[in-house]
């Protein structure tokens, strides 16, 4: 039946803006063990019981697969950043060139690319002016975590209400016309608020505040009262994540 409506949806206009492919130096084996694992599960019949290998996480088989097996008509290369260099899934001249390279290669834009900016890291700002004057990015995209593929070397979390880290990035990219940011948020992990107690104490304030709204009540240095019970106290309010009722986010 889930094939039966593939088909009949096959015309439908697919844009997926969010993609990957790994580089030719990569070492990240990892991913491997996830397109195996897809198999195993059956959610891509055409993996299970095949030998999965870094190549198939690579350019060729990333084009073959999106724009020859997939009902995908344009899609956007995005990746992720890394404290070690080599493990960067693709540098952002990487992502600029693949884009390049398939929209030569089918005479139209079908691939759209992300740069990656990584707050606090040396010269960060710098890589932004460069990206932004020579490879004119879609769009940016960054991992609040700081590296999100080594999360045990991560340096440089960030928050983005962070007025003097990330304001200044934020002017920057309007005044380029740049009006789309994509962010990966989410916990960060123990290696991180160990090594960052400031982020903690910020989740324990988050967390806090989430069973506050679960349960109805309030508290004060000196008490806890009980509110009247509303939507937005059971944290059901319009807008906010039914899944996620306090989403202790970077």
């Amino acid at each position: 039946m889930a094939n039966e409506r593939a088909k009949a949806l096959a015309g439908q206009f697919i844009m997926d803006m969010h993609t990957h492919f790994l580089r030719d130096d990569t070492r990240l084996e990892g991913f491997v063990r996830s397109r195996e694992a897809v198999g195993k599960a059956g959610w891509n019949p055409a993996l299970a019981g095949k030998p999965q290998t870094l190549d198939d996480l690579k350019f060729a088989n990333y084009f073959k697969e999106i724009y020859f097996d997939s009902d995908t008509k344009v899609a956007l290369i995005s990746g992720s950043g890394s404290e070690e260099p080599r493990d960067w899934f693709l540098t952002n001249e990487m992502k600029a060139d693949a884009r390049a390279k398939v929209n030569q290669l089918t005479g139209s834009r079908r691939m759209m690319s992300h740069a990656i900016f990584m707050p606090g890291m040396p010269g960060w700002m710098e890589s932004v002016d460069r990206a932004i004057a020579q490879l004119k990015p879609d769009s940016f995209k960054g991992y609040t975590v700081g590296d999100n593929t080594n999360k045990q070397l991560a340096k440089h979390p960030w928050r983005m209400d962070d007025e003097k880290l990330l304001y200044p990035f934020y002017e920057k990219l309007g005044k380029a016309g740049l009006v789309n940011v994509c962010v990966h948020k989410g916990l960060y992990p123990y290696s991180t608020t160990k090594n960052f107690p400031h982020l903690r104490r910020v989740r324990r304030r988050a967390r806090r505040r989430a069973r506050r709204r679960r349960t109805g009540r309030s508290s004060t240095s000196s008490s806890i009262t009980r509110r009247s019970a509303s939507p937005a106290a059971s944290g059901t309010a319009a807008g906010s994540s039914s899944r996620r009722p306090g989403a202790w986010t970077g």
